[in-house]
């Protein structure tokens, strides 16, 4: 901890020898610094990076760090942690992820297999390689940029009336609802946001059950919802089910898009079998 943390410089196994059957119960270290050299940790339960203070006082990355695929969870940083978080190597874990940061930085793969992946930052989420999991919520105050066509996720929810995330980039591979989830006993519900608000499908339906709001006064892009964005532009409509590309769906009474004054919706569908349903 403090000054000193943990260290290695060369190679490290935490959890088990390096081949074998790892061990089993959660592993949790606890440190302000962290450099891993090579280290390797597996094991069967939860596996967690924390610091002794509020934050880590160092970047935290894991391009030097390989974790195990039966871990149960996983979780870098205290919810106060002030420090920039980097996912520098591809991990895959069957339970949910927890990243909390400034600057989030996704250069590897990282999966949450099904269940929820919670991203918590203040300054800029970007990402070159995907993220998949069950849930996706998003919040305290970041800007968003997860415009990875490999995203995979089934529910998205970001930001809360008091603590709106700033701008949001997101693109999905598949089909997505902008819906409600419960993450540690916090109901997060649709999108709130003071930015731009930019949600896409490749392929898939878009639909939206819960509110989206934004202060953002864009007079062009305050919000775009676009589904089934690799729908083929043609120069005569395919029939009505034909174009299997992805509908945007606004479902539930009082579904609500806002913006601030002067701000522009703009939605986009692939295809249209439910028009009803685009009724704002």
């Amino acid at each position: 901890a403090g000054n000193f943390g943990i260290r290695n410089a060369g190679t490290m196994n935490i959890g088990w020898t390096g081949s074998g059957t790892p061990t089993t119960g959660a592993i949790k270290l606890i440190s302000d610094r962290y450099s891993f050299g090579s280290t390797s940790v597996n094991g069967s339960g939860s596996l967690t990076f924390e610091s002794v203070g509020a934050s880590f006082l160092d970047a935290f990355n894991t391009t030097s760090l390989t974790t195990g695929t039966t871990f149960t969870g996983l979780t870098i940083g205290k919810t106060t942690n002030a420090q920039a978080i980097t996912i520098g190597r591809a991990a895959s874990v069957a339970g949910p992820v927890r990243i909390y940061g400034s600057n989030v930085t996704i250069s590897s793969a990282l999966s949450s297999g099904t269940a929820e992946m919670f991203i918590s930052a203040t300054g800029a989420v970007t990402q070159s390689a995907a993220i998949s999991g069950g849930e996706l919520v998003l919040d305290r105050g970041g800007s968003f940029t997860l415009n990875n066509v490999g995203n995979a996720f089934t529910t998205l929810a970001a930001g809360l009336t008091g603590t709106p995330i700033g701008s949001l980039d997101y693109t999905d591979a598949n089909a997505l609802t902008i819906g409600s989830v419960t993450s540690q006993s916090v109901a997060y519900s649709g999108i709130t946001s003071t930015g731009t608000v930019s949600v896409a499908t490749q392929a898939g339906n878009l639909t939206v059950s819960n509110n989206i709001a934004t202060t953002s006064t864009n007079a062009t892009s305050a919000v775009i919802l676009n589904a089934g964005r690799n729908a083929s532009v043609v120069s005569s409509a395919p029939a009505v089910g034909a174009d299997t590309a992805g509908e945007l769906l606004i479902i539930g009474n009082g579904v609500t898009i806002t913006t601030g004054t002067g701000g522009r919706a703009t939605l986009y569908t692939g295809q249209v079998v439910n028009a009803n349903l685009l009724a704002l």
